[in-house]
């Protein structure tokens, strides 16, 4: 990755090695965390921080499989990129195939979608 041409994109050398760029580690990182407050796995005080839209809309229009969250509303930006808003839409917009599987194919199945989500850009060229 060192000997790239200065003007090259970097996305490619990013694909070719299994390397996600940081932004998706994070989103990574993210969805790991909510798989552990979906299980009911992290302390009671991150876990309060929680909605499940279930417990919110007993009708059928909302979007209550697989343990979806309720995203609150916010004005500024710091609590929208917070871990209760940020890592709520991060979980609702998981692929619907990744439901509840266990931890390992859990991991590895979102690894999977994040990095067809990166072969999928076509804003750069080779």
């Amino acid at each position: 990755m060192c000997l790239l041409n200065p003007r090259s994109h970097a996305i490619p050398s990013f694909i070719s090695p299994k390397i996600l760029p940081i932004h998706l580690l994070y989103f990574e990182a993210i969805l790991h965390s909510m798989y552990d407050v979906s299980n009911n796995s992290v302390p009671k005080d991150i876990s309060d921080k929680f909605i499940k839209t279930s417990l919110i809309h007993s009708h059928n229009k909302r979007p209550t499989s697989c343990r979806k969250y309720h995203i609150k509303f916010s004005r500024l930006n710091h609590q929208q990129n917070s871990l209760s808003c940020f890592g709520a839409k991060a979980w609702n917009c998981r692929p619907s195939q990744v439901c509840n599987p266990p931890r390992p194919v859990f991991k590895k199945s979102i690894r999977k979608a994040l990095f067809a989500a990166l072969e999928a850009r076509e804003d750069y060229t080779d």
